[in-house]
């Protein structure tokens, strides 16, 4: 019998592995038009439920069912980006396609598909700079407490 010489249990099964491979990241245009839409995650529900609110349609909110193929294997949050299929049938659900992590919600600002005011990426741009190390560093200031006693009157 030969001998074990690449390693245990865990390199052989991930041997078929496409870690190095770019992953394609899907966008609005890949799908017809009015099927899919952006949304971002308000509340999760439970169940493999979330609660949307509709990117490109202001103020509509919507129940998003996650489909079987993430469930329990792409978690997801309040805040999340995800692409959603819009029910014909349904005004009030939709299908979740899929989750968008930071590298794929930049991908979608460079192509221009979403901009920053829709998506609130704010604490997604970690941005250091000077002025607010600065404002950092500033101490607030303390309320002056000054109290005139004397212990032995106590």
């Amino acid at each position: 019998m030969p001998r074990n010489k690449i390693g245990g249990k865990k390199s052989k099964r991930s041997k078929n592995s496409n870690d190095s491979v770019n992953v394609v990241i899907p966008k609005k245009a890949d799908f017809g038009e009015g099927e899919v839409e952006y949304a971002k995650i308000s509340k999760m529900l439970g169940d493999g439920r979330v609660s949307l609110v509709m990117i490109e349609r202001t103020n509509e909110t919507r129940i998003g069912v996650i489909r079987g193929s993430l469930y329990k294997k792409v978690f997801m949050g309040p805040g999340d980006l995800v692409l959603v299929g819009i029910r014909d049938y349904d005004e009030k659900t939709c299908d979740i396609i899929h989750r968008y992590t930071q590298e794929g919600i930049h991908e979608l600002l460079k192509c221009g598909d979403i901009n920053d005011k829709q998506v609130n990426v704010g604490d997604l741009h970690q941005v250091s700079s000077e002025e607010d190390s600065d404002e950092e560093d500033e101490v607030a200031p303390q309320p002056n407490r000054n109290y005139d006693f004397n212990i032995d009157d106590i």
